[in-house]
């Protein structure tokens, strides 16, 4: 394509096409040509893989229940429950293991955090 010429800003795979000018009728019809020419379907995307589903360890669920956090845990939304436990057993250390269901069960007991991030239930 032609971009070059025309004096336009790029950024990661963007052109960034200045206000103050018209867009040039030829090149836009050079851009959805070659569009077409890839496919077409440039913005669809990839089928993205189902996620593992992780059961809930017996050590998992005891530090949850001797927390007194199963109604807290049980309140968050599948993705969220499914993620911590995953979160909590890949690591291949104990240590790693241990730091992440603390950090799993601080969140619970605040309730409005989820993955160190801010979370509020119903939104």
């Amino acid at each position: 394509m032609r971009a070059d010429g025309l004096g336009l800003a790029r950024t990661k795979g963007s052109l960034h096409l200045p206000d103050s000018q018209p867009i040039p009728t030829d090149f836009v019809a050079e851009v959805a040509a070659w569009c077409l020419a890839s496919g077409g379907d440039r913005g669809q995307r990839a089928p993205t893989k189902p996620r593992e589903r992780h059961e809930v360890p017996a050590w998992v669920q005891a530090a949850i229940d001797g927390a007194g956090l199963a109604e807290a845990y049980a309140s968050r939304p599948p993705y969220q429950r499914n993620d911590y436990i995953g979160w909590i057993v890949r690591p291949k250390q104990e240590k790693t293991r241990r730091a992440h269901l603390d950090q799993m069960l601080d969140e619970l007991r605040r309730g409005d955090v989820y993955m160190k991030m801010p979370w509020h239930a119903g939104r």
